[in-house]
């Protein structure tokens, strides 16, 4: 018996959509493996089907794809280009406040190195420090207004945010506040089987304790300027002998008047 044309296994239209390829559907030819050109199949003519190249500059290239040519084709998944129709300037370098911000905290950082750089070699001369309980005490005699310890932490440690009003350096500089935070720091000696590790910082000011009376304290809290940012530092006010231990003034904060009923 014979298959007259109209029938479906004789008209190629069909075929060809029975495998997929049907209106409105888009399709990119197999050998595009950036998938850089997308077609739309648009329709049907006596020849094959219509494609429609999908682009959003130049030219939409119309091309007719041969009924026997469609396994050169395959379907396309994925999404359309689409332009990006937006003031991109507060989202690049030169406006994205982030990364400006990023860049105050690496330049405060880099300074507050610099201050630490000018000050190391007498902190690592003339103080020890003491563990179970943390303190830290003179290894020799200091002068006077000779020592100066730096609130050295790591780059991670560098926030816009104060963690804790009791902890947190504050530094100024660059139209902005940055904090210091305490670093990771060692809670014991090290032993062979409990190293210390790579990513502790070993600072003495962070490990200074605080009083509220002048008297027993041999530091005071002032700022220095390191280019262009403000730090906070211990420096001492009196002479300190030897094993002696270090104490920083804090003077208690005023307490909040209460409401008159």
């Amino acid at each position: 018996m014979r298959h007259h044309k109209s029938c479906p296994a004789w008209n190629p239209q069909w075929i060809a959509e029975q495998n997929g390829f049907k209106p409105e559907k888009l399709f990119f030819e197999k050998d595009d493996y950036s998938r850089s050109h997308i077609h739309k199949l648009m329709s049907y003519n006596a020849i094959g089907a219509v494609f429609l190249e999908q682009s959003l500059f130049g030219i939409h290239g119309e091309q007719t794809v041969p009924f026997d040519r469609p396994k050169d084709w395959k379907a396309y998944s994925g999404k359309l280009q689409v332009n990006l129709d937006i003031d991109p300037a507060p989202f690049m370098a030169g406006g994205h406040r982030a990364l400006q911000t990023d860049v105050a905290k690496a330049i405060a950082f880099g300074e507050l190195m610099k201050l630490a750089e000018e000050h190391v070699v007498f902190e690592r001369e003339s103080v020890q420090f003491y563990f179970h309980p943390s303190e830290v005490r003179a290894k020799t005699q200091i002068a006077k207004g000779k020592l100066k310890l730096i609130p050295v932490t790591d780059m991670a440690k560098v926030t816009t945010n104060a963690r804790s009003s009791a902890t947190s350096c504050l530094v100024t500089g660059k139209g902005t506040s940055i904090y210091l935070e305490p670093p990771s720091r060692p809670k014991g000696l090290p032993t062979a089987e409990e190293p210390w590790k790579k990513d502790l910082v070993l600072c003495a000011y962070w490990l200074v304790k605080g009083t509220s009376k002048k008297e027993e304290a041999n530091l005071v809290t002032k700022r220095v300027t390191q280019t262009d940012f403000s730090f906070q530092i211990y420096e001492n006010i009196k002479a300190i002998k030897p094993f002696e231990k270090l104490v920083v003034f804090e003077p208690e904060e005023p307490q909040a008047k209460k409401a008159k009923p």
